[in-house]
C-alpha cells in the first residue's frame, strides 16, 4: 500500500486515542465506561493498530502474515458506527428481541446440512462411481452449504 494510507491512519489513531483517553479521564465512573460495548471495541481497535504497528517493526518474512490477524480486528470500529444509525439501533434491538428464534434457524440449518453431507456421502459411496468426489464428509458439508444457498 502507499505510505501515504499508514500516515492516514497513524493521524487518525492518535486522534482516537486522545478522544478515548479524555473521554475515560472525565466519566464520572471509570470501570461503568468501560463496560459499555462501544468502548470496549473502542480500545480493542485502537490497541490493535499499536501491537500491529510495533510487530509489524520486529517481525519480517513469514512471520509477518501471522500480524495480519490484528489488521482484521480494526475493522470492529464499524460497529461504533451503530451509534449515529437509528435503523441500525432498531435493527440490533430486533436481533436481540429474537435471539432464541435466530438461534433455532441457525441450528436446524447446520442440522440438515450435516444430515444431507452425511446423506450425500455414504450414497455416493453405495454405487461404483469412478468420477466420485465426494471423497468426505467435509466435502458433502461444502456440497450442502452451496446447494442449501442457491
Amino acid at each position: 500500500p502507499h505510505p501515504a494510507f499508514f500516515y492516514l491512519e497513524l493521524i487518525c489513531n492518535i486522534w482516537f486515542s486522545g478522544e478515548f483517553i479524555i473521554r475515560l479521564f472525565f466519566c464520572p465512573n471509570p470501570t461503568d465506561f468501560l463496560r459499555v460495548p462501544v468502548n470496549i471495541i473502542d480500545l480493542i481497535a485502537t490497541l490493535f493498530f499499536y501491537i500491529d504497528w510495533a510487530l509489524e517493526a520486529f517481525l519480517t518474512g513469514s512471520n509477518r502474515d501471522s500480524v495480519e490477524f490484528f489488521s482484521i480486528i480494526r475493522i470492529l470500529r464499524l460497529f461504533k458506527l451503530t451509534q449515529h444509525s437509528v435503523g441500525l439501533k432498531i435493527l440490533i434491538q430486533t436481533f436481540k428481541a429474537s435471539a432464541q428464534e435466530l438461534f433455532l434457524l441457525v441450528f436446524f440449518v447446520l442440522l440438515g446440512i450435516v444430515i444431507f453431507a452425511a446423506l450425500v456421502y455414504y450414497a455416493e459411496r453405495l454405487v461404483e462411481n469412478p468420477s466420485n468426489q465426494f471423497d468426505s464428509i467435509p466435502i458433502g458439508l461444502w456440497w450442502a452449504v452451496i446447494t442449501i444457498c442457491t
